[in-house]
């Protein structure tokens, strides 16, 4: 390992001597170069010989180490890059290779807000000089944010903890509970869904996955547990035929008519994967099927489109919607007698 730094701590050398067309730089001055360099980063000196620094060169022109670099030796003695704006340092790119970079670098400057996505001003500004790309410059995609959005501050913590694999406890308040609970849980995996953020990991007994939402975390400290990891989970199949995030094994063919103006709507950004078209009906509405579980998130979507849609199947689901908006009408009517 320090061979290998001390390979890159001369690179980087030879790298400004190349490109300083203030002087000179023989063979046996880049040598005393780069022996003073790893003197001052080592604090020992180390003996370098011509046939190292000849061999760098060579590396450093080939496409072995990726560098490429246009090394030339010019009046039988000195050396330089060729092309007095090449740096190893630099991004090599056409104009059309740039751009999605610079795109890309737009786009994260949206998650500043998030602090495990957040940089520093330096090295942001370091990257869009890598680039040549104004601080100023365009944007074309903008993502909804809602920077007021309660439970982000638990990201980073919860993030870093993913990542770094360690078990924590939560102080977590259910939906529909007026106390808190402390879990021992072990994070996976952190999802978004229509604005808000999810924990989704291991708690307890360890004997089945579950979701938390970060807005209902209250507090989070590190535990001495033992990590345990996920065994053969894959998060896109976990949530295959689910709507939203919360799971249920039990998977359902649903149908669902829809009328021809929500009809087309949906054909352009189908409710699911699975979804496909059954029946187009003579009054321009169609039927359509997916293979989702019954969850509060499909019947938070249906209820969503209200008379422009009607399930069909499965039948509980039917008499769950047909509840739902009974109650909803029956608010209304309640407030006319008040009124």
């Amino acid at each position: 390992m320090a061979h290998h730094k001390n390979a890159l701590i001369r690179y980087r050398v030879l790298d400004r001597c190349f490109r300083n067309r203030q002087r000179k730089f023989s063979l046996q001055d880049l040598v005393d170069i780069c022996s003073e360099a790893l003197y001052e980063y080592e604090g020992k000196e180390e003996s370098l010989s011509l046939r190292t620094i000849q061999y760098d060169i060579q590396l450093m022109r080939s496409e072995k180490i990726g560098y490429n670099a246009p090394i030339e030796v010019y009046e039988k003695k000195y050396y330089r890059y060729s092309n007095p704006k090449f740096s190893i340092n630099g991004l090599h790119l056409s104009e059309k290779e740039l751009k999605p970079l610079r795109q890309a670098v737009n786009t994260l400057k949206q998650f500043q807000h998030i602090e495990a996505f957040q940089l520093s001003p330096v090295i942001l500004k370091n990257i869009e000089n890598q680039f040549s790309q104004s601080a100023n410059s365009a944007n074309y995609i903008h993502f909804e944010q809602n920077q007021q959005l309660k439970g982000l501050e638990h990201f980073n913590l919860l993030f870093e903890a993913i990542a770094d694999k360690k078990v924590l406890r939560i102080s977590y308040l259910p939906f529909k509970s007026a106390k808190t609970r402390k879990h021992t849980f072990h994070p996976y995996f952190l999802k978004e869904y229509n604005g808000r953020w999810f924990l989704l990991g291991m708690s307890g007994r360890m004997d089945k996955l579950k979701i938390f939402a970060l807005d209902r975390i209250h507090t989070i400290k590190e535990s001495k547990h033992q990590y345990l990891p996920p065994e053969n989970l894959d998060i896109t199949q976990y949530f295959k035929n689910t709507i939203g995030v919360t799971v249920n094994p039990e998977i359902h063919l649903v149908k669902l008519q829809l009328t021809e103006n929500l009809g087309n709507y949906v054909l352009s950004k189908p409710f699911h994967p699975t979804m496909k078209v059954i029946e187009t009906l003579t009054n321009g509405s169609v039927i359509i099927s997916i293979e989702v579980c019954v969850n509060y998130e499909l019947k938070q979507l249906i209820c969503s489109f209200a008379e422009e849609i009607k399930v069909l199947a499965p039948n509980h689901l039917r008499e769950q919607i047909i509840n739902k908006l009974n109650k909803a009408r029956d608010q209304y009517a309640h407030h006319d007698k008040l009124h």
